[in-house]
């Protein structure tokens, strides 16, 4: 057969054909930003500043490592599971690292996949990300009762004076101290206590806890008379929707309070009493966690019931740290007959 009318084509290689192959275009860290935005700016309306902050670090974590390898992905979900392999092996996160920026992220592509900003398949990705999530024994670091108590006498401090502002500041404040370590109460729980939700015959109050499981806090009697000299200071006969704490200052009096307003207060305390650290509100739940145990002997069932826990596995950690306790005070002791 004659080629003369042929057309006289040069052979091929695999690389001529994959340079005239159409490829997918490889990912735009723009697109991520734009997502990263958007979700941000739906977690200012949601969640407290600290929290906005934390997811902020972690998706700035995610940004970092698409500036310098975004080239070599077309898909997203490849993307974020690579970035956590390099947040562990390259960057030598810590665990609570990983474990926090992990959970951050995954959020984040759930809401970004939901809202159609990223095509990202979370089911595949969370598969991964359980994988790479360490196993941690988170052990609750209590407030101590010397911190308590330094921080009680703060507060007669913090707002000097005798006017009647000054005074309820004083008078409340205490009472939330007085409120949080004999109860264990989470500060949600603190300041949505309304009047009508004090038991008076038993000095306790019904609080609605995660899960809107109800449970019972009881009152010492030192936090009960606290509660009591603020409230009578406040001046009149109270409802039942009443807020049991209260702003008192200019602009927002008798207004609910927020907790952060009881996170400021306690930072301002804590510096105010010299302490060497910020003991916050939920060191404080731990610390009546840590008393539970011990008292109960580490009747795991009462102490959830106590703190309110839907898992006992949560309620294990306060075991633990009264185990840890007993062990130190047994390691001193044999430390001192040997002496």
């Amino acid at each position: 057969m004659s080629t003369e009318n042929q057309p006289n084509h040069p052979p091929t290689s695999s690389h001529d054909r994959a340079e005239r192959e159409p490829t997918s275009p490889s990912l735009d860290p723009a697109e991520f930003r734009a997502a990263r935005d958007q979700f941000l700016r739906f977690l200012r309306t949601a969640r407290q500043p600290r929290t906005v902050e934390t997811y902020a670090q972690a998706l700035g974590s995610v940004e970092r490592f698409l500036e310098e390898h975004a080239g070599r992905f077309t898909d997203w979900t490849e993307a974020l599971i690579h970035w956590a392999v390099w947040l562990s092996e390259e960057r030598n996160a810590s665990k609570a690292t990983l474990s926090t920026y992990l959970s951050a992220v995954r959020q984040f592509a759930v809401t970004a996949a939901a809202e159609g900003w990223l095509p990202v398949d979370v089911a595949r990705l969370r598969h991964q990300y359980r994988l790479f999530t360490p196993r941690m024994e988170r052990l609750p670091n209590p407030a101590l009762e010397e911190e308590y108590r330094a921080m009680l006498q703060a507060a007669e401090q913090l707002h000097p004076g005798d006017g009647r502002r000054a005074r309820l500041l004083r008078l409340r404040n205490r009472a939330i101290l007085h409120a949080l370590w004999a109860t264990g109460m989470r500060v949600s729980e603190l300041v949505s206590l309304q009047y009508g939700d004090l038991i008076l015959a038993r000095k306790a109050a019904r609080v609605i806890g995660k899960g809107d499981k109800e449970r019972l806090v009881f009152f010492s009697p030192e936090a009960w008379q606290s509660l009591w000299e603020y409230l009578r200071a406040r001046g009149r006969a109270l409802r039942a929707d009443d807020r049991l704490f209260v702003r008192h200052d200019k602009r927002g009096e008798g207004k609910p309070l927020s907790t952060r307003s009881v996170e400021l207060l306690f930072r301002n305390l804590c510096k105010l009493a010299g302490l060497d650290r910020y003991v916050t509100p939920h060191q404080f739940r731990h610390a009546f966690g840590t008393r539970a145990t011990d008292v109960t002997g580490g009747n795991l069932p009462v102490v959830q019931t106590l703190m309110g826990h839907s898992d006992p596995r949560t309620t294990m950690g306060y075991v633990r740290v009264s185990e840890r306790a007993i062990e130190e005070v047994r390691r001193q002791l044999q430390y001192d007959e040997e002496e």
